[in-house]
């Protein structure tokens, strides 16, 4: 099949940079050339409003959210979820049946990471697990979908590159916040994976400035380097092995200069950490 993969990771209000890549693809690559989109998180309703042609509206949303303190940020998206009422009326276009998006969530009380395309999906189940998918756990119900329930599975796998295993792709941009330490092993060598990360020296005061300008800043960045990436990455075509390499290279030199451990008491101590940002 060949073709560009993307990983769309989750990041809270950092999700404002990836719609500016987003932008920054609607203009320098043909849709047809993505065929295949993993998301978490935010990513996900990112992914697909990009797999949907609708990054335009998306980009109002954005725009149109304003959450000036913690405070409003935990009445506006964690007690009464707007983000929500904006799924209601933009999840319901149809994802083109080629073009598998497959998001991620936690199936409650179990505990385990689920890969959903939704692609097939009916549009009432696509809009709860779109739901699922930002449904910070915790702090928000899960969603139950055909009998089984789910929340956000960014704890667990927030740049799901590993949902792409089965694909057989030229090369996958991995849109990202941190170069954590990722295993890439379980990716065919034939496809090159590329970290495009958004580096914020303010990380975690960033992930939760949902305000206008905050917002604004972040999309109008994320186009500037989606451009200049999308212009070196592409200058010779995705079929260009050996250049596709060097990229990789140059890019990647970041990997593992952090790595997060994944066990189960990590995953609950940083749930824990999330729950004492916000009011009881």
């Amino acid at each position: 099949m060949g073709g560009i993969g993307l990983v769309f990771s989750g990041g809270i209000a950092k999700g404002a940079y990836e719609v500016g890549f987003c932008k920054a693809m609607e203009e320098l690559v043909s849709f047809e050339q993505v065929t295949a989109i993993a998301a978490s998180s935010i990513g996900t309703i990112n992914a697909y409003a990009y797999a949907t042609h609708q990054i335009d509206k998306l980009s109002e949303v954005w725009k149109a959210t304003d959450f000036k303190n913690m405070h409003e940020f935990y009445q506006g998206l964690v007690k009464r979820p707007v983000i929500f009422d904006a799924i209601d009326v933009f999840a319901k276009e149809q994802i083109d049946h080629r073009l598998p998006l497959i998001i991620t969530c936690i199936q409650v009380p179990m505990i385990h990471v689920k890969y959903i395309d939704i692609t097939p999906v009916s549009d009432s189940d696509r809009i709860k697990l779109l739901k699922a998918a930002i449904s910070i756990p915790s702090l928000m119900s899960p969603i139950e979908v055909g009998g089984k329930k789910y929340v956000d599975g960014a704890v667990l796998d927030n740049t799901p590159v590993k949902a792409l295993r089965t694909h057989k792709l030229d090369v996958i941009f991995v849109l990202r916040f941190d170069h954590s330490a990722e295993d890439y092993s379980m990716i065919s060598k034939d496809t090159e994976i590329i970290e495009v990360v958004f580096q914020d020296e303010h990380f975690m005061k960033n992930s939760f400035a949902l305000d206008k300008k905050s917002s604004q800043l972040m999309m109008e960045n994320g186009y500037k380097e989606g451009i200049v990436f999308l212009e070196k990455a592409l200058r010779f075509g995705i079929k260009d092995k050996e250049y596709m390499k060097y990229i990789a290279a140059s890019y990647n030199r970041g990997a593992g200069c952090r790595i997060i451990p994944k066990n189960g008491d990590d995953i609950i101590r940083r749930i824990n950490k999330l729950s004492k940002l916000f009011p009881t």
